[in-house]
């Protein structure tokens, strides 16, 4: 009878521990859970290809982003914060507009294109970089030189 009575009595504490545990110190109504199975579903979703083999929509560029073509050739606009209001590219000159207005030149050696400034009153974080065009022709990015752990980065889109 006793040992009836012991196992009785480890069983029911097992399941007030389960419990205890299952209730835990953060209460927080299953609410994690339900987020965790939504973060799972919302992921599991975004890896999922279209059902009947259509294609997303979403994915479409809009109009205002159209592809400029091969080249830098044209106007662009810097989107971060610069002291250059606008450069163009004709060719292999350039020339900046802004606080920092100077005119400048493109080579290309080795796969890279290089710009090179020659302000009057030289920018000591903007005079050389190196230029990439997005494959689309939709944004020019210099990187400018700098310390060894690298220097401005400038991002523009075509100016309107």
């Amino acid at each position: 009878m006793r040992a009836g009575r012991t196992v009785a009595v480890a069983a029911g504490g097992l399941l007030l521990m389960g419990g205890l545990a299952a209730c835990g110190g953060d209460d927080d109504g299953g609410q994690d859970t339900e987020q965790e199975s939504q973060e799972s579903a919302d992921q599991q979703g975004d890896q999922d290809p279209p059902a009947g083999g259509e294609e997303d929509d979403t994915a479409e560029e809009p109009a205002d982003t159209a592809p400029r073509g091969e080249g830098m050739d044209g106007t662009w606009a810097p989107i971060n914060d610069s002291p250059i209001e606008t450069l163009t590219v004709t060719g292999e000159d350039a020339e900046t507009t802004g606080t920092l207005a100077c005119p400048g030149t493109l080579t290309s050696e080795g796969g890279e294109t290089r710009i090179e400034l020659a302000c009057e009153t030289p920018d000591e974080q903007r005079s050389a970089g190196t230029v990439e065009l997005d494959p689309d022709g939709t944004h020019l990015v210099v990187s400018w030189d700098g310390p060894e752990w690298g220097g401005m980065i400038d991002s523009f889109t075509p100016a309107t």
